[in-house]
């Protein structure tokens, strides 16, 4: 099985183009059953052509299979301010060069299912209090930034289907009821321009995928 990774650049005109795409294998490591295993670490070396491209975009689109694919799946994380710990909530994938990730509905509403953030209703919205922050951590590439670096992108801005259910019942309380379990969110701008070098959309090919 393969992860598709497609390397983005802006045109001159401000549009966003496709200008290489690299294929991760994800093989097992030694000793590892075939159907749940943790991937094999190996040098990617993603862009084919670096023509164009700066020093900081070449290396950043270079690193182990770890490295890669970390950049492409991101943990969800909480962080309420003036606790010292950051809730991890679920994942998300990036899906665009502009910083537009996905992850499920009910992930989003972690603050309110479990009683932290000062979540209130906003006329049928769900709003998080000042103190609460959610976004996705991401790696940065050991070769500019050091060993273990890694940033915080805080959620810009979050769309997600469903509505605010006021219970008829005493004994139940009003809650976020999702029609779909699926969220967008936005994040800040990526700080070396793009993120088309650190996690865009993963296609799974090979035997057994659909």
């Amino acid at each position: 099985m393969e992860v598709l990774k497609s390397l983005w650049a802006k045109t001159p005109d401000g549009k966003w183009t496709i200008t290489d795409l690299h294929g991760v294998k994800a093989s097992p490591c030694s000793g590892c059953e075939p159907d749940y295993f943790t991937i094999a670490d190996r040098m990617e070396m993603m862009p084919r052509n670096a023509r164009g491209r700066s020093v900081e975009e070449v290396v950043q689109a270079m690193g182990s299979t770890n490295l890669v694919l970390k950049q492409s799946i991101v943990p969800v994380v909480a962080l309420v301010t003036g606790e010292s710990e950051l809730r991890v909530i679920g994942t998300a994938f990036i899906v665009s060069a502009s910083g537009l990730v996905m992850t499920a509905g009910h992930v989003l509403m972690d603050p309110e299912d479990t009683g932290y953030g000062n979540v209130t209703n906003d006329k049928g919205a769900i709003r998080f209090g000042q103190d609460l922050q959610m976004g996705v951590l991401f790696p940065l590439h050991p070769a500019i930034h050091g060993p273990g670096a890694i940033r915080f992108a805080p959620f810009q801005l979050c769309a997600y289907w469903g509505g605010w259910r006021v219970s008829p019942l005493f004994h139940e309380r009003d809650r976020m009821e999702l029609d779909t379990d699926v969220a967008i969110c936005r994040l800040p701008p990526h700080p070396s321009g793009a993120y088309q070098l650190r996690a865009l959309v993963d296609l799974a090919i090979g035997a057994g995928a659909s």
